[in-house]
C-alpha cells in the first residue's frame, strides 16, 4: 500500500516519519504482515504492566535464557518462589566474611583463631571479589593449588574455606541443602618421597 498525502508538505512530514523508522528499526519496520501486526498488539498489550517495550523485554528473555547453566527462565523463577525467601541474594564474599568474623566474635572465640580466619579467608575474598554464591568448585580448587607451601598449607585453607561455606550455608547466603562448591573441593598431597639408593644385599 502507498499511502498519499494532499500537500507536499505532510508527504515530505510522512516521508521523514518513515526514515526515521527505518533507521531505528530496520526496513521491515515498515513491512509486515496482519500476522506480525497482531503478534506485535498482543505483546505490546503483556509488556504495558511491566513498563518495557517489547523489544527490551525479547532482549531481556534473551539474555536470561543466554546465562542460564540448564533449564529455562520460567523454571529459575519457580526456583527462587519456592526458596529465595531462605536465600540472601547478591552478597559479595566481603559480606559474608564480616558477617562470619562478628559471629566468631559473639561466640567468644580466641584471638588466634580469628587470626587466622583472617589470614585463611583473606585470599579467598581478595581473589573472589564478587557476588559469593557464584564462586564453583573448579575456581576453589584452582586457587587452592596456587598457593605456596606444602599440602598442609593449602588443607588448612581448605578447612577454613568448607567452615565458611557451612555458616554462610547456615545464614542463608546459600541455598540449604545443596551441595556446597567448597565441600566439593580436593584434599592435597604431598608426593611420596622416592627412594634412590638400593640396599646392599646381605653377605
Amino acid at each position: 500500500m502507498q499511502p498519499r498525502r494532499s500537500t507536499l508538505d505532510e508527504a515530505k512530514k510522512h516521508a521523514k516519519e518513515v526514515a526515521t523508522r527505518l533507521n531505528k528499526d530496520g526496513a521491515r519496520a515498515e513491512i509486515v504482515s496482519e500476522k506480525e501486526r497482531r503478534i506485535y498488539v498482543l505483546a505490546k498489550q503483556a509488556c504495558r504492566p511491566i513498563k518495557l517495550e517489547v523489544d527490551e523485554v525479547c532482549r531481556r528473555y534473551a539474555e536470561l535464557q543466554r546465562r542460564l547453566k540448564d533449564g529455562t527462565p520460567e523454571q529459575a523463577v519457580d526456583f527462587k518462589n519456592d526458596f529465595g525467601e531462605e536465600v540472601r541474594l547478591g552478597a559479595t564474599s566481603q559480606d559474608v566474611l564480616d558477617e562470619y568474623l562478628l559471629d566468631l566474635a559473639k561466640r567468644g572465640v580466641g584471638d588466634y583463631h580469628i587470626r587466622d580466619v583472617k589470614r585463611y579467608l583473606g585470599g579467598f575474598v581478595i581473589e573472589f571479589p564478587g557476588v559469593f554464591s557464584r564462586v564453583q568448585t573448579t575456581k576453589i580448587d584452582a586457587f587452592l593449588a596456587s598457593l605456596g607451601g606444602k599440602s598442609r598449607n593449602k588443607n588448612n585453607h581448605r578447612d577454613a574455606i568448607i567452615s565458611f561455606y557451612k555458616f554462610a550455608e547456615l545464614k542463608g547466603f546459600l541455598p540449604h541443602g545443596h551441595r556446597l562448591a567448597a565441600m566439593a573441593t580436593t584434599e592435597f598431597s604431598d608426593p611420596r618421597q622416592k627412594i634412590t639408593t638400593e640396599l646392599k644385599p646381605s653377605p
